[in-house]
């Protein structure tokens, strides 16, 4: 309860007995789920585990530098890098391998069955000059063909290949800083832990970031580690980007091999935990995970094609098999089920972390936070998306629309994608209906004409009344 804001605490509790169970779920399966609000802003939050972790963090520090140095232990890391048709990214995946301050490492990449060209990259001749390099360095090239076996069988199947005593599993679209293996190292000597991830620093675009070793503050993510009842709802235990003994992670099994779902790290991650493995986290961000718009992402990807049930219920796998007697899983099943289906109001007060910030305001009522939007050039009859976050001052008296034009440099519109924002359940709210501080995110696909002249082109975005378009 002292985690839930004081007036809402009634109106989503309930008291621990069969009856009063009972008639909540009956009302939240009549009039809808009320999102409460937490005691403590998410900003506020935030800021008080960064500064815990960065206290804990610098007493570690100076506990090893007045320690007594004795032999240093330097156990080989295998480092597991899956690959599917993005060849620029993992040369740059790579550059961060090479540029890291622990020895001995190898890398294993596994490339899933990319396509014979990408763009203008013939892959044969990519991968014949990756396995040249690799030759030198000792590192391995594992080339799967025919049909995907998907990001946990290619991560499994690294794995078979590795030789360290430690993994570590990255995606070519990540960029390691250059103290990633060294301290994820440290770490899993002084813990003992089998299991650590660490926080995230989030960067956009195609080239590597400006400054690999720079850290922001706070950082873009950060992750809790073993905290199995808020990983029923939400992935708070780690990344993908994990440093796992090899014992470890044969004795959980490894990643989920379901072809089509979407989680299989967080999954991993409930798994191991309910195995006996702390999942430990590094109070540092060790890496750079990418930002791209235009590219789907696995979430994305989700939402266009794959199933949210059946990834949430593989996510819930490892605490069924926990729950007696076995028929009562299928009941708690239905109920996530019908919970993810119900359309109820969700606020949201996070602000963005990984876009351009811009903070224009828009009357005295909706302030433009930041945006995303893809880097590179756009081909005629191609489509990009172009991400917006707003911020409530006021709600408004009428009910406003946004539009966004992509005009030519004699100002003519030569497309345009108008909509309602949509909350944190995918719901277009109205302006009117809007919270104060609440972040409404827009997200909005522009289609460019086939018939489009080569030049620059702007985006031009406001708002009008729906009821008069004005």
């Amino acid at each position: 309860r002292e985690l839930i804001h004081e007036d809402d605490a009634d109106h989503v509790m309930f008291k621990p007995n069969p009856k009063s169970f009972s008639s909540f779920l009956v009302k939240i399966l009549r009039d809808g789920v009320m999102v409460a609000r937490p005691r403590m802003s998410a900003p506020a939050a935030r800021d008080g585990w960064s500064a815990f972790h960065r206290l804990v963090a610098n007493k570690a520090l100076q506990a090893q530098e007045a320690a007594k140095e004795g032999q240093e232990l330097r156990p080989l890391v295998s480092v597991v890098i899956t690959h599917y048709n993005r060849p620029h990214l993992l040369r740059q995946a790579l550059d961060s391998m090479h540029a890291q301050t622990y020895s001995p490492l190898e890398v294993i990449v596994v490339d899933d069955a990319s396509s014979p060209t990408v763009g203008d990259v013939n892959m044969g001749e990519y991968f014949a000059e990756l396995e040249a390099s690799f030759a030198r360095d000792g590192w391995r090239l594992v080339r799967h063909q025919g049909e995907s076996l998907y990001v946990g069988g290619a991560r499994n199947l690294g794995a078979t290949y590795a030789q360290g005593e430690y993994i570590m599993f990255m995606d070519e679209d990540n960029y390691a800083k250059p103290e990633e293996i060294a301290t994820f190292v440290k770490a899993a000597l002084g813990s003992g832990s089998g299991l650590l991830t660490c926080f995230v620093d989030y960067f956009q675009g195609v080239d590597p970031p400006p400054d690999p070793s720079r850290h922001l503050h706070p950082p873009s993510y950060m992750f809790l580690g073993n905290a199995l009842e808020l990983g029923i709802q939400k992935n708070v235990l780690g990344d993908a980007n994990m440093f796992v003994r090899r014992t470890a992670f044969t004795a959980v099994g490894g990643f989920s091999t379901e072809q089509g779902l979407a989680f299989e790290d967080w999954q991993f991650m409930v798994a191991a935990s309910l195995h006996g493995y702390e999942v430990e986290v590094v109070p540092l961000a060790l890496f750079w995970k990418r930002s791209m718009y235009g590219e789907k992402t696995m979430m994305q990807y989700g939402q266009e094609g794959l199933s949210q049930y059946l990834s949430y219920r593989q996510v819930l796998s490892p605490y069924l098999e926990l729950v007696q007697p076995p028929e009562l899983r299928y009941t708690l099943m239905h109920m996530q089920h019908l919970l993810m289906h119900t359309k109820t109001r969700v606020p949201n007060y996070d602000e963005p972390f990984m876009l351009k910030q811009v903070s224009a305001q828009f009357g005295n009522h909706v302030i433009l936070l930041a945006y995303g939007m893809p880097s590179t050039p756009q081909r005629p009859g191609s489509s990009f998306i172009l991400d917006l976050h707003w911020k409530c001052v006021a709600p408004t008296v009428y009910a406003y629309a946004a539009f966004v034009h992509l005009k030519d440099e004699s100002g003519k519109v030569v497309c345009s994608a108008d909509g309602v924002p949509r909350d944190g359940n995918g719901i277009p709210v109205r302006t009117n209906e809007w919270l104060p501080q609440e972040v409404m995110e827009d997200q909005r696909r522009i289609n460019i004409p086939s018939d489009i002249q080569q030049g620059t082109y702007s985006l031009h975005i406001g708002w009008y009344r729906q009821d008069v378009k004005t």
